[in-house]
C-alpha cells in the first residue's frame, strides 16, 4: 500500500528556502531591462507568425483529441 506518513519541515529546510528566496530577491532588485530598439514591421511579422502557429497547433490538437 501507499505510505501516508507526513513529513514535517525542519528549521534547516526553512533556512534553505529563506536563503534562496533572499538571494533571488537580491538579484532581482539589481536586474535592469535591456534597451532594445524595436521595429514595428518586425514586431507585426512576428505577431502574425505566432498567431498562425497558435492556430495550427490548435487545429492539430483538436484533430487529435477533439478537445475531450
Amino acid at each position: 500500500g501507499r505510505d501516508t506518513t507526513t513529513h514535517r519541515r525542519t528549521w534547516v529546510d526553512w533556512l534553505i528556502v529563506g536563503t534562496a528566496t533572499a538571494i533571488l530577491i537580491g538579484v532581482a532588485t539589481m536586474a535592469r531591462a535591456p534597451q532594445i530598439a524595436v521595429r514595428a514591421q518586425w514586431m507585426l511579422a512576428l505577431t502574425v507568425v505566432m498567431v498562425i502557429a497558435l492556430a495550427g497547433c490548435g487545429v492539430a490538437l483538436w484533430r487529435t483529441t477533439r478537445f475531450s
